[in-house]
Parts: structure tokens; sequence; C-alpha cells
């Protein structure tokens, strides 16, 4: 977004420490580091889910709930920290109903909206900028510094125009193909999400217009276009049938 690009630009020009973006009624938080560089929700979000489940909810069951739209990353790295991940469909709301009904340390999306239940069961983007200065003062670090502690995943995000109806025939056909297959696993509470080594990606319906959105992740970003290329062309073609 534009104004995330200028708000890089303030950074680098006045060399300032950090930066966050929020969106009109301030309930969501996209952080900005010492270089500029921006830095999504779901990246924030499983910095702060560690730091909370070890500085300041120790005696809470170690839960995460997370939005099936949020990168590969976040188990690769609160997993092996013991925090169970947990993929939830698209919409804050889901990640408010799981905190309130079962318990957690937190939630998040990738669009950089956090719920920290001990402040608020909903989204606040200024207690989510509070957390993360805390965390900085405490560990002593640069937010760069942080945020290279996470393992990398470049995306690709786009979408194939269709009907629902059509839409969801995509994915039930995508799901056949990869269900049971070794070395994949699937996340089916909203669309499909398909997770193999060094992969993943995601096909839902989209709730607010006629397309199939697709995110694609890998590795590298030669490796992430390549995937999402192919996937687009099997997307066509199932959609032709």
């Amino acid at each position: 977004p534009d104004s995330l690009a200028e708000t890089a630009a303030i950074v680098r020009t006045l060399g300032l420490d950090l930066a966050v973006g929020h969106d009109g009624d301030g309930d969501r938080a996209i952080i900005l580091d010492e270089r500029g560089e921006v830095w999504w929700g779901d990246r924030t979000g499983a910095l702060l889910a560690a730091y909370i489940a070890e500085e300041k909810l120790p005696d809470v069951p170690k839960r995460l709930y997370t939005a099936v739209s949020s990168s590969r990353l976040v188990s690769d790295y609160l997993e092996p920290r013991g925090i169970e991940v947990v993929w939830t469909p698209v919409g804050s709301i889901n990640l408010s109903y799981r905190l309130l009904e079962e318990g957690g340390i937190a939630g998040f999306e990738e669009n950089g909206g956090f719920i920290y239940p001990p402040h608020l069961l909903a989204r606040d983007g200024g207690m989510t900028l509070a957390l993360f200065l805390e965390m900085l003062a405490k560990k002593g670090a640069k937010a760069s510094e942080l945020f290279s502690e996470l393992p990398r995943y470049y995306a690709v995000k786009t979408k194939v125009p269709m009907q629902r109806e059509k839409a969801l025939k995509v994915v039930e056909a995508l799901r056949n193909e990869y269900e049971g297959k070794p070395g994949y696993r699937i996340v089916t509470v909203d669309g499909l999400r398909v997770e193999a080594d060094d992969f993943w990606f995601l096909v839902r319906p989209s709730g607010t217009e006629p397309v199939l959105r697709i995110m694609v992740e890998a590795r590298s970003p030669d490796r992430a276009k390549e995937l999402a290329n192919n996937l687009v062309e099997k997307v066509r073609r199932l959609a032709a049938l």
C-alpha cells in the first residue's frame, strides 16, 4: 500500500527506530523496522506470541489461534517453542470465539489484527504496538534483529475470477487431489490449505467478491512465483471442466 511505502521512506530518511501503520479505526497494526522493512501481522504475531508465552502468561495454555491465511513460519517458529498453533477460518471474530471458549495466549491474522486476551477479546492496534515496544525494551534488540529470528518465506498472492459455486467445486477437486497424498498436510477449515516441506498454498473462495483467492509461499521468490503460476493454471483447468 502507498501509505506503508511512504512510511518506510520516512523511516529511512529520518533514521527512525520503528514505525507503525494503523488502519482507519486503529484496530490493526503493521510494524516497520528501523530499515523501513514492512512486517505483516503474522510475522509480528509470531514474535509476540512467543514473548507472551514466555514472559507474560506462563500459566495459560500455550495455544495460539491464527487464520489459515497466515504464513507457515508461524508454526515453524512457535511449535518448537512448545506453543500449539490452531488454524481458524479468516476473520477476527473466529479468533475471539476460540479464545473465549477454549483459552490461549493470543490470536492474530496476517492483516495486522492481534488479540491479547488479558487486555481485550478483540483487535487493538494500540495495544499491539505497546506489546511490541515492551518486547523490544526487555530484549534490548532492534526490531530487525527480532524479525531476523523468523524463518523466511516469500509470498505470491493472486485471484482468479469465478462464481462462488464454481470456486467451491475447484477447491473440492484440489482437496481430492492432495488429501492422503504422501508428503502433504491439508487444512480445510476455510478453503484448502496444503503444506509440503518447503512451501504451502491456500485457495479459498472470497466472501466479498466472485473470485477464488490464491496464496503461495516458498523459501525463495522464484520458487513462489513458479508454484503460483502452476497453481493458477491448474485452477483454470479445473474451472473449465
